[in-house]
């Protein structure tokens, strides 16, 4: 495959040595779900994730709802005169 240390000069020399040290540590972080166990210990990812309106509503509308009321209230006014 060739060396690839000229091409990344933050690590100099050494980079075919440590590249793959690090993509070892960092597959065994991922592997054990460490990001995820990080998260929890400091808190909920709701912190960090945007909110809207729908959120939870599985895609119901309650706009719908409101027609379906007032339409259900005015045929029972109506049947009551």
């Amino acid at each position: 495959m060739g060396k690839i240390d000229n091409a990344v000069p933050f690590f100099g020399n050494d980079f075919n040595r440590i590249y793959p040290l690090i993509m070892v540590i960092y597959t065994l972080l991922v592997a054990s779900n460490f990001f995820d166990r990080v998260i929890g210990f400091f808190g909920s990812l709701n912190r960090f994730r945007f909110q809207t309106e729908a959120d939870g509503t599985d895609g119901f509308d309650p706009s719908g709802l409101i027609i379906l009321q007032k339409g259900k209230c005015t045929i029972i006014s109506l049947l009551m005169v």
